[in-house]
């Protein structure tokens, strides 16, 4: 096998969530090929939650431009890891959104329950909505659910209490920057 340099490579992660605190789950993976071609990937884009200064920073926009997103990989389906997902959707996001079948079927769920919630607080603050059911529409149907191991993201059991996945991907299937699997954090921790 040969062994490529991949020292012109640059991989970078951004925080944008979930750093200092446990709720808003939202990593930025920024992969930049020797040539300057950038791909991004999201992890997670999850609701804050825990009072009215996390309803706030939900309605924040968000730190980077959801339009310039490639895709968007999920860990596993509770809010402080989806519940964002339909405003991305919403602010211009036009990409493609991967998990697991199970992942993808709760979040739908979890998604148009939530939504009663939000217009609920929304009314009650005399504020709009962060999203409306249309959004979580179009944001299911740019959702592509894949077997664990499928193509470019492999998805490892990581809890099984609650369904969350580490989540392995390798670059050469999907833009052909990298030949190595960059290893991404879990949405939850397991004690295994």
């Amino acid at each position: 096998m040969k062994e490529k340099n991949i020292s012109e490579n640059k991989v970078k992660i951004y925080f944008h969530g979930a750093s200092g605190e446990v709720t808003g789950s939202n990593y930025l993976l920024e992969l930049e090929a020797g040539d300057g071609k950038k791909t991004k990937v999201l992890i997670d884009c999850g609701l804050y939650q825990g009072g009215k200064v996390c309803e706030d920073k939900n309605r924040e926009p968000f730190p980077y431009d959801p339009a310039s997103l490639d895709a968007v990989i999920v860990t596993h389906a509770h809010l402080d890891h989806i519940g964002r997902v339909p405003k991305l959707k919403k602010d211009g996001f036009k990409g493609k959104i991967y998990s697991t079948y199970p992942t993808k079927d709760f979040a739908n769920l979890m998604l148009t329950d939530s939504l009663g919630v939000l217009t609920k607080e929304a009314a009650r603050e005399g504020l709009e909505l962060i999203y409306e059911e249309k959004d979580v529409q179009a944001a299911m149907a740019a959702w592509e659910a894949k077997e664990y191991e499928a193509g470019a993201a492999v998805f490892q059991p990581a809890s099984p209490a609650s369904g969350a996945v580490a989540v392995s991907v390798s670059l050469n299937p999907v833009t052909d920057l990298l030949s190595v699997a960059v290893k991404l954090f879990t949405g939850t921790t397991s004690e295994e």
